[in-house]
C-alpha cells in the first residue's frame, strides 16, 4: 500500500523544464466579500479559476518559460529567475505566516469605486494589496465587466503574489510588465480567459 501511495503522489506531479516538479496547489478562501451577493459569488468563481490555472499543465510549462525582472530595491527576490519564483509561489509562503503550505490564503474585499476615480481612472487601476498584509482589494468596476473571470482570476494573482514579497514601482515604466507581479497575473489571465472563453 505504501509503494502505492508513492506511485500515485509521482503521477500527480508534472515534470516539466529542467526537472522542475509542480506540487498540488490549493486556495484557502478565509474571507471574501463583494459588495452584494453577486459580486461575492463572481469573486468565488474567479478565485476556483485561479486554483485550477495554478494546477494545469500547460500553464505550469509555459511559467517555467518565463523572464522576470526586478524594478525595486527592496524586492525581496531581487534575482527572480523563473524556478526562484515558481518555488515561492508555490510554496505559498506569505509574509505574515512564512511556514509553506501549498496554498493562498485568501482575504479578498470589493472597494467602492469612488467619483473621482470613475472620472479619472476608467478602472485602469482595479485594485491593490501590500506585501505583509493579508488583504486584497477589488475596485467594484471591474466586477462589474460582463465578463471579468478571466481578469479577476489574473488580479488575485497578481495581487497575491505581493503577499510572497513580490513588488514593482507603482509608477509605469518600461520593464513593470516584467516584474513578478505583471508577469504572474498576466499569464494566469490567458490561461484563465482560454477556460473561461474572454479575450
Amino acid at each position: 500500500m505504501k509503494k502505492l501511495s508513492i506511485l500515485m503522489l509521482t503521477v500527480a506531479l508534472p515534470v516539466l523544464a529542467a526537472g522542475q516538479q509542480f506540487p498540488e496547489f490549493r486556495v484557502n478562501v478565509i474571507e471574501i466579500k463583494g459588495r452584494s451577493y453577486s459580486q461575492t459569488e463572481k469573486m468565488k468563481r474567479a478565485v476556483t479559476i485561479f486554483e485550477n490555472v495554478l494546477n494545469d499543465a500547460a500553464f505550469q510549462k509555459e511559467l517555467t518559460t518565463k523572464t522576470f525582472k526586478s524594478d525595486r530595491d527592496d524586492d525581496l527576490v531581487p534575482d527572480p529567475t523563473a524556478s526562484r519564483v515558481i518555488e515561492k509561489i508555490y510554496a505559498g509562503r506569505e509574509l505574515y505566516n512564512p511556514e509553506p503550505n501549498n496554498a493562498a490564503d485568501i482575504y479578498w474585499y470589493a472597494e467602492k469605486t469612488g467619483l473621482w476615480k470613475r472620472m479619472t481612472d476608467r478602472c485602469n487601476t482595479i485594485g491593490y494589496g501590500y506585501p505583509g498584509e493579508k488583504e486584497i482589494y477589488t475596485y467594484t468596476c471591474l466586477l462589474k465587466e460582463k465578463d471579468s473571470l478571466a481578469k479577476l482570476a489574473g488580479h488575485i494573482a497578481h495581487e497575491w503574489s505581493h503577499k510572497l514579497g513580490f513588488v514593482h514601482r507603482a509608477e509605469d515604466h518600461a520593464e513593470r510588465h516584467l516584474t513578478v507581479p505583471y508577469v504572474f497575473g498576466d499569464l494566469v489571465f490567458k490561461h484563465a480567459a482560454r477556460w473561461t472563453g474572454a479575450d
